[in-house]
């Protein structure tokens, strides 16, 4: 018989197989793709505030500018209203008058020259003298130019040069047995330029 004693260990039951745990799988793609749009939602929200903030604070430069261009224009207008704010204020208008526009101009000697003539200069000064060089194939179109100057309402003739035939000078250089050239009358005018609707 043996003897009845006690150790006082406690037996251990040890599983040495992995237990099996009920894991639930979450697929990778759709989770992804969540959290893929909760960053796009966030992004274009601070986007949209961002850019609300930008259009709030350029209406409010808007309207600053709005406020200081009307008050520098009722300055302007006040009765003792001198100094350079007035005079600033009024420039673009005078400079539009005083200086013509050089297309018009150009269209304007255009409509004066003869059918067979060309403008090969044009020069103009600050006191607003143009000086002009055509040439002419024929003597008796200077003639018609001149008259046309002086009967239009935008030029006023100041002064003809003298008229150089460009066709004797050439054959004078060239050899005597050249073929003959064509007449071709140089002259060079000086007129005045005036202002729309002071010549009647």
């Amino acid at each position: 018989m043996k003897p009845a004693y006690s150790t006082g260990l406690v037996p251990i039951d040890i599983n040495l197989l992995p237990q099996r745990t009920n894991r639930v799988h979450v697929p990778l793609v759709p989770a992804a793709m969540i959290v893929l749009a909760a960053c796009a939602s966030v992004a274009f929200g601070w986007l949209w505030s961002h850019e609300q903030q930008r259009q709030a604070e350029a209406k409010e430069r808007l309207a600053e500018m709005t406020r200081s261009v009307a008050a520098l224009q009722t300055n302007a207008t006040k009765p003792g209203a001198t100094g350079k704010w007035t005079e600033q204020l009024a420039l673009p208008a005078a400079l539009r008058q005083a200086k013509p526009v050089v297309s018009e101009l150009f269209d304007k000697l255009n409509q004066l020259l003869p059918l067979y003539a060309n403008v090969t200069q044009l020069d103009m000064n600050n006191q607003g003298a143009l000086n002009t060089t055509v040439q002419f194939a024929r003597s008796e179109d200077i003639v018609s130019f001149s008259r046309a100057l002086q009967a239009s309402n935008r030029f006023q003739l100041a002064k003809m040069g003298a008229i150089n035939n460009l066709a004797n000078a050439a054959s004078v250089k060239s050899q005597p047995a050249a073929a003959p050239t064509l007449p071709v009358y140089q002259v060079t005018f000086e007129m005045k330029i005036v202002p729309a609707g002071t010549k009647g």
